[in-house]
């Protein structure tokens, strides 16, 4: 590792910039938004709300102060408001100089994303976001991961379903597993796991809509990929030498544990488990993932798969994101009746050498009840508990940048982390 680099990964951490006064401990941007109300809501009857200051962010005044009516309506805490606007860069400056930590909801990332991760390392404020677009993660890495390690901030990207039930998941399994072995043991583990995720949830129409963004820029992100490696760029500059992250090999069978057939998912989860894996060197010297979905019918792999090429090949055209974005509008979800019904659970199956551990995250509506949970907990922990967690900075994941205590803040919550077998 350069030492240009080497210099800020320190075990001792210091506040982003003890100099810089902050005015909020906590912000949601985008909070009009149907997920940033959501955390929102979550955030303004938390019981630890009474230990922080806190504001909600967003171009729509009105709809801002509506939502802070409501809340205080509730009785719930009541936040400031701060009117900010993605095409505003100034505005964007000033509510990142007055937040200790930024959330944002306002997606698709790729599409708004960049300025706000801008503005948060020039004013040296912890961020977390919900993205699932791995070009977004790929794209701010290679941009601002120098200016965020110097400014000691952590920009910790997929704090909501999308990725914490998979990287934290992977990292409570890795620490049961470990367990199992003599302390001097444990640096050299060879460690394979799989995660198989399963859900009845349905999707909002801000989800869609960065899928689609996400897959109309899939090509460019690609070329602009080549051309990083062309030069010098490989994406790993925190891995320690000599260990080995990879994925594991993909394919489609059924699992009889499971009584479902297993897909590999490409989606940014397994993107993020990896970074995890690099950034932390106790997952063992080689670590290897793979990730899949269950499906409970054989027919409904080449219906999800077809269906995904024809977004695709559409998302390439601006008729066809036209027409693709006209489906479902940026501001609808599932109403809370449905969220109340949903649930999810993600198995993972890990080993090393000849011990094998099943491990198990689960918990209720993946979509918005529980990634407005997540994301507010990890928010919760930079604002609260920052000199806790592991004293990584830059461009980092829930895994790497809070771990363990965010582990304990989800589980006193109602996420579930179990050793089933």
């Amino acid at each position: 590792m350069p030492e240009t680099k080497k210099k800020y990964m320190q075990d001792k951490q210091t506040p982003a910039d003890s100099s810089q006064k902050k005015i909020f401990d906590i912000c949601v941007f985008g909070a009009s938004g149907f997920t940033g109300t959501l955390v929102a809501e979550y955030l303004a009857q938390h019981p630890d709300i009474k230990n922080i200051k806190w504001a909600i962010a967003g171009r729509n005044k009105q709809k801002l102060e509506f939502l802070r009516d409501r809340l205080q309506q509730k009785g719930f805490s009541v936040p400031e408001t701060i009117i900010a606007d993605v095409g505003d860069y100034q505005s964007l400056a000033d509510m990142s100089a007055k937040s200790k930590v930024l959330i944002t909801t306002v997606g698709p990332y790729t599409r708004y994303g960049q300025p706000v991760v801008k503005a948060c390392i020039e004013n040296k404020s912890d961020y977390v976001d919900l993205v699932g677009e791995p070009n977004f993660v790929d794209d701010i890495r290679y941009h601002y991961q120098q200016q965020a390690l110097e400014a000691r901030v952590k920009i910790i990207n997929a704090c909501g379903f999308d990725s914490i039930p998979h990287d934290l998941g992977v990292l409570f399994t890795v620490n049961a597993l470990k367990e199992k072995f003599p302390e001097a043991q444990r640096k050299y583990l060879q460690i394979e796991c799989e995660g198989y995720v399963s859900s009845n949830a349905r999707f909002s129409g801000g989800t869609w809509h960065s899928a689609i963004t996400a897959m109309s820029t899939l090509l460019q992100h690609r070329r602009d990929k080549l051309a990083w490696k062309k030069e010098g760029y490989q994406g790993k500059e925190n891995m320690t030498y000599g260990r080995k992250v990879s994925r594991g090999i993909p394919g489609v069978s059924y699992k009889r544990k499971f009584s479902a057939w297993a897909m590999p998912m490409p989606t940014v989860d397994p993107e993020i488990v990896l970074r995890s894996a690099q950034l932390r060197d106790d997952y063992g010297l080689r670590f290897r993932y793979q990730h899949y979905v269950l499906l409970e019918k054989f027919w409904m792999m080449p219906a999800l798969a077809l269906g995904a090429m024809g977004v695709f090949i559409l998302a390439q055209f601006w008729q066809g994101r036209e027409w693709l974005g006209r489906v479902i509008s940026p501001g609808e979800g599932p109403d809370e009746q449905r969220r109340a019904q949903s649930w999810f659970k993600v198995n993972f199956k890990a080993r090393a050498n000849d011990t094998k551990l099943c491990t198990q995250v689960s918990g209720g509506d993946p979509g918005y009840s529980e990634t407005s949970k997540m994301l507010a907990e990890s928010a919760l922990c930079l604002a609260l508990q920052r000199e806790q967690t592991p004293a990584r900075f830059g461009i980092s994941t829930s895994a790497a940048a809070i771990g363990e205590v965010l582990i304990e803040r989800l589980q006193k919550a109602g996420i579930k982390f179990e050793v089933i077998d």
